[in-house]
């Protein structure tokens, strides 16, 4: 987290012009990641073009409803019980 911190792209963005009219000069670039292992199937169905994927499989909503209780207790990473285990 502390090298994204440093990372010069994503601070580029909070100084954008589209970005400082909007939200102002405090506007800060954050990220937050929820982690979970678990199986998934990823594909286009009934399409013959790559238009957006469709993951076949529980495990990738899991990883996503984990990120956003990253708000809830104000931290940048969660994992599940599953991916700690494996740790």
């Amino acid at each position: 987290m502390a090298e994204l911190q440093r990372e010069q792209d994503l601070q580029a963005y909070s100084e954008h012009p589209k970005i400082l009219p909007k939200f102002g000069k405090d506007y800060k670039t954050e990220l937050s990641f929820g982690i979970h292992v678990g199986t998934s199937i990823e594909g286009s169905i009934g399409t013959d073009m790559k238009v957006d994927a469709l993951y076949l499989s529980p495990d990738p909503q899991i990883a996503t409803r984990i990120e956003t209780l990253n708000d809830r207790y104000r931290t940048q990473i969660l994992m599940s019980g599953d991916f700690y285990d494996l740790l």
